[in-house]
């Protein structure tokens, strides 16, 4: 069997994003057919396949960032390298522009591995088809082209995806009395970087609305400015089947970051037929655009307020909704696909 090397900052524990994608949907789908190997930031197992760590941290200081990523970078390539030699590993397929991506690119270059990029937003893009230039990318539909074009990628090595969702995966249950109020809803990482900071501030100005957060919190500061507003509400953590039922019962999906990797919680909302607000002007709603079900803001409590009552006025015909499922079969088949091709 081909021996593949996954790396991704985050792979599990969290809740949605790169880690539910990365170990439900690549690694534990083609483990049978794939030796898999994972190179990550978090500490985590894997009945699937062998984990490793890389020791490294989270700031919200610019200049610490830099430090961190440069680090990620190095120690990513020395790991990478490793891992190559020891493991003969065929395909290294990375996800966004993290150092330890970066790292891991210049090793599967170095050592002459196929390499894939998974790419998912026009930021990460800008980082991922400059050096070096990948041999095939993975992309959600609508996202990286143009950057691929300027970097002289050919268009035909992108393959427009979207991100596998298993609506069969959620279980009717009776609504808890906390569940039957209506709230509007956050799932992801409790942090500034996130956008948090505009909830805090929705939270204050809109007291009659109320807000549900779940997700890890690496940051008590603003943790602790949330708990303070009485119509916030932060969850215990959670399995992500559970965040699922939570989403499925809101009225809408919160997402003011400017910058995400694989906004997968955006995906299983619309597939939840739930409405989004995103972040107005963040770079990766361009793989939205157009898109039923998806709302810019600037969250202010006035703009966020317009968009609310229109929800309420422009049902969005299930129908609309479907495009946004895709079975674990279904992509497995494509990721066996993809591996297969490359490996050729």
């Amino acid at each position: 069997m081909k021996n593949v090397l996954i790396v991704t900052p985050l792979y599990y524990p969290a809740v949605g994003g790169a880690s539910v994608y990365f170990k439900e949907y690549v690694v534990d789908n083609v483990s049978k057919d794939f030796n898999m190997y994972v190179l990550t930031k978090t500490f985590a197992g894997s009945r699937h396949g062998a984990v490793y760590t890389i020791p490294s941290g989270n700031t919200v200081s610019p200049v610490i960032y830099r430090i961190i990523f440069m680090w990620d970078a190095v120690a990513a390539f020395m790991y990478a390298s490793f891992l190559i030699i020891t493991k003969r590993i065929d395909i290294v397929h990375t996800h966004t522009a993290s150092g330890l991506c970066m790292g891991s690119s210049l090793a599967a270059r170095v050592f002459t591995c196929t390499l894939i990029k998974d790419l998912s937003d026009t930021q990460s893009s800008r980082i991922n088809v400059t050096f070096p230039i990948p041999d095939r990318l993975i992309s959600l539909k609508g996202s990286c082209e143009q950057y691929a074009r300027s970097c002289g990628i050919d268009k035909s090595l992108l393959a427009p995806t979207l991100l596998p969702f298993d609506r069969e995966a959620l279980r009717k249950e009776k609504l808890s009395a906390r569940m039957r109020r209506k709230y509007f809803i956050y799932a992801g990482e409790i942090k500034r970087s996130k956008g948090i900071g505009e909830i805090v501030t929705l939270a204050k100005r809109l007291p009659s609305f109320r807000f549900i957060l779940a997700g890890p919190w690496r940051e008590e500061t603003i943790a602790a400015k949330l708990l303070k507003e009485h119509n916030v509400e932060l969850l215990p953590t959670l399995n992500h089947a559970a965040v699922l039922r939570y989403i499925k019962n809101s009225l809408v999906l919160l997402q003011p970051s400017d910058s995400e990797g694989i906004p997968r919680v955006v995906i299983e909302a619309l597939a939840l037929r739930i409405p989004v607000v995103c972040k107005k002007g963040a770079v990766w709603t361009e793989m939205f655009k157009n898109t039923p079900g998806i709302y810019l803001s600037d969250f202010s409590p006035s703009s966020f307020q317009t968009i609310v009552k229109r929800l309420g006025r422009t049902p969005i015909p299930p129908q609309q909704y479907r495009h946004f499922t895709v079975s674990k079969k279904q992509y497995r088949q494509f990721l066996m696909d993809v591996y297969t091709h490359v490996s050729e």
